[in-house]
């Protein structure tokens, strides 16, 4: 199990451990929003680039690449509705398959670290963005009412009213 390196929190902080990772609980980066929707959209990606030759090389199964694209594309769309209010929050029935998925991301980036022999800045930045994402699915969080869905919807709403009234008085300027 490898411990948190967090250069933010106090050594005090209460821990969680995420599939073998120990980490501050609740997740310090839990409300940076751009920041987890670029780490998912990342994840995305590189599963796409690498996923081709690792089927080739029969490390994996097309199946399994299909569903894990598949369910990453779900999840980095997800993130970007949440961060910048494009698109749409994915479907609650999606919700055990997104949370199995970034737990197995969590299982893989604990195994890296553990063969690497510690957090390195870069995985240490992964690792914390990787875990709030996975933080905002426990139930504790979807059962709030005021969870990140909701504070989603109120920032796109309220960003939506502003733009519309700073619309609404350059057309009153120019008048």
């Amino acid at each position: 199990m490898m411990n948190w390196r967090n250069r933010a929190s106090p050594p005090e902080s209460e821990t969680r451990q995420w599939q073998g990772i120990v980490s501050q609980h609740p997740p310090y980066d839990r409300y940076n929003r751009k920041e987890i929707a670029r780490q998912a959209a990342d994840m995305l990606a590189e599963r796409k680039s690498k996923y081709p030759a690792l089927i080739e090389n029969g490390q994996i199964d097309g199946q399994f690449a299909a569903d894990q694209i598949a369910i990453w594309s779900i999840i980095a769309a997800d993130w970007h509705w949440i961060a910048f209010g494009e698109g749409a929050p994915a479907a609650i029935e999606t919700l055990q398959p997104r949370r199995d998925a970034i737990d197995a991301s969590l299982r893989a980036l604990a195994e890296i670290l553990c063969e690497r022999g510690g957090f390195t800045d870069e995985l240490n930045d992964k690792a914390h963005l990787v875990i709030a994402m996975r933080w905002h699915l426990e139930p504790e969080c979807i059962a709030n009412k005021r969870n990140i869905y909701w504070a989603a919807e109120l920032t796109h709403r309220i960003r939506n009213e502003l733009n519309e009234e700073k619309t609404t008085q350059q057309w009153s300027f120019a008048a």
